[in-house]
């Protein structure tokens, strides 16, 4: 009998340290999961937004739509006119297209489901609804829109920097009902900073954008359909050129959103009217966007939830097998004591 406790107490004791060992190996699991996955969520690498723009870069004035790869909207002097160019680095090398020439085509992948924090209020969406979204961070399945003050050009004249202005949204989209907003987010968890808000009545706004700097944002857009918006760069020179030593370029962005719109119908709509730019002032700075600002998007958001619940589920399952590994092994004992 004395043979047969000993036998049960060692049994016990054996499951006891392998209950443990099954324990750490389902935390160091959770953990390389969390690394593998979380290390790789969009945005988590800040060189993503380093670039070098050169001024040998080729020009063209075909029009194109744009539905995967990378592109820039921003000012660009060309034969000593200022304007608004987009760009595109989808390719082998990088092309210059002015703005007008270009449809932004967001994919029905760019799809994501509006969170339910109250810190999204401004896009004046209900909970669960989806919105297709232009990230700030790349998804390569969808185009990736933002702007930079990098050509050589108007950089090497820019007096610390442009303000990009961007009216209200139109189009057949918005006539339906459709609304657009434009939004950061600094951090993993940060929270949207809105540029254009999706609710109330839309007003030009403006966003300050330092020279030399590149910075992307999240589109979003409530519905399928063609949006356009007006865009303008205005800066202050430091050689007095512009009027009034004030350099000034608009456009028409013009995007075609959800797998069912034609593009190329986007080419005929137009975009509302800017007012007056400003000219020999400073343009307002209250909007500032840094490229620090512009790190992970809502996709990371979403991803960054998704790592924190692998880790409570992991870590809890652990602590559960463990704790019946150890009542296994108390019982044990007990048994072997009364035996």
């Amino acid at each position: 009998m004395m043979t047969t406790m000993m036998k049960n107490v060692k049994q016990a004791w054996a499951w006891g340290v392998l209950a443990l060992a099954v324990a750490g190996a389902v935390a160091v699991a959770v953990a390389v999961a969390v690394a593998l996955v979380c290390g790789a969520l969009p945005g988590a690498h800040a060189d993503e937004l380093d670039q070098t723009v050169s001024s040998s870069e080729q020009i063209s004035t075909e029009k194109t739509v744009l539905d995967v790869g990378h592109a820039d909207l921003g000012p660009k002097v060309v034969d000593g006119q200022w304007g608004v160019y987009v760009r595109d680095d989808s390719g082998a090398e990088p092309v210059w297209r002015r703005a007008e020439d270009v449809v932004f085509r967001v994919k029905d992948t760019a799809q994501l489901e509006v969170p339910s924090s109250e810190e999204y209020a401004q896009l004046g969406a209900q909970v669960g609804e989806s919105w297709w979204v232009i990230p700030q961070t790349q998804n390569p399945d969808v185009v990736w829109l933002g702007w930079n003050t990098q050509d050589p050009a108007a950089s090497s004249v820019m007096d610390r920097g442009a303000t990009m202005t961007l009216g209200a949204a139109s189009g057949p989209a918005v006539s339906a009902g459709g609304r657009m907003a434009l939004f950061v987010q600094e951090g993993t968890f940060g929270a949207p900073r809105f540029l254009v808000p999706g609710v109330g009545a839309q007003t030009s706004q403006d966003v300050w954008v330092d020279v030399n700097t590149h910075v992307h944002a999240n589109w979003a857009f409530s519905a399928a359909g063609i949006y356009t918006l007006p865009v303008r760069f205005c800066a202050k020179t430091t050689d007095g050129s512009g009027t009034n030593g004030t350099q000034c370029a608009s456009s028409t962005l013009r995007f075609a959103v959800g797998d069912s719109t034609t593009s190329e119908d986007a080419f005929g709509v137009q975009a509302a009217a800017l007012e007056d730019a400003p000219q020999g002032e400073d343009v307002a700075h209250d909007t500032h966007v840094s490229r620090e600002t512009s790190s992970p998007n809502i996709t990371t958001f979403l991803i960054g939830g998704i790592c924190a619940v692998l880790v409570v589920a992991g870590l809890a399952l652990a602590a559960v097998r463990a704790r019946a590994m150890k009542k296994e092994v108390e019982l044990a004992r007990k048994e072997a004591e009364h035996a």
